[in-house]
């Protein structure tokens, strides 16, 4: 194993009652902030009612 290898990168999002709303595949392949940003705009929307 080299010394200057790198690690995959992984986003996670983590809800307010501290559960995982989405968890990401390991990078670089799986790095995918537009998927990390939905699941941000779902946790931020209004409750209807």
């Amino acid at each position: 194993m080299s010394e200057y290898m790198g690690f995959p990168d992984r986003i996670y999002v983590v809800d307010v009652d501290g559960k995982i709303a989405y968890r990401g595949d390991p990078g670089p392949d799986g790095f995918v902030p537009e998927d990390a940003a939905a699941a941000l705009a779902t946790l931020l929307e209004e409750p209807s009612g």
